[in-house]
């Protein structure tokens, strides 16, 4: 499968990463109808977090959820987790990409699931499509 670079800056969604044990959700990317999601891949961004805002050893993990309907939230695939570090250090940034498979819904959307000491609201997860 080719490795995709280029990204529409209007299929970008970014939304601010959670406070505790809730989950921050992108606005829908709409699909249409039929299979059009061969083309493309879902990439998505949580950048590095600081002790304060992931402590050690709490996790942040992104999702895509996906459905018939806006605002879905039947869950395709966990697509990743940071976890907090230790001592002063952050978090790593991390990208993931996703392709999508051929049961993909019209509408997905992507969580970032927090844990209970989560407090990440000051930075913002990114979504986008990549052709």
């Amino acid at each position: 499968m080719p490795l995709r670079h280029v990204k529409d800056a209007l299929l970008v969604e970014v939304v601010a990463l959670p406070v505790g044990a809730t989950t921050a959700y992108t606005a829908d990317f709409d699909f249409g109808e039929g299979e059009k999601h061969e083309g493309v891949e879902l990439a998505v961004e949580i950048p590095a977090l600081a002790l304060t805002e992931l402590p050690n050893a709490v996790t942040l993990t992104a999702k895509v959820f996906h459905g018939a309907a806006p605002a879905p939230t039947t869950e395709l695939a966990t697509l990743g987790t940071v976890t907090g570090a230790t001592g002063t250090d952050p978090s790593a940034a991390k990208e993931i990409r996703f392709c999508f498979p051929p049961t993909v819904g019209r509408y997905v959307r992507v969580g970032f699931v927090g844990a209970a000491n989560v407090a990440a609201s000051a930075k913002k997860g990114t979504a986008s499509l990549v052709f």
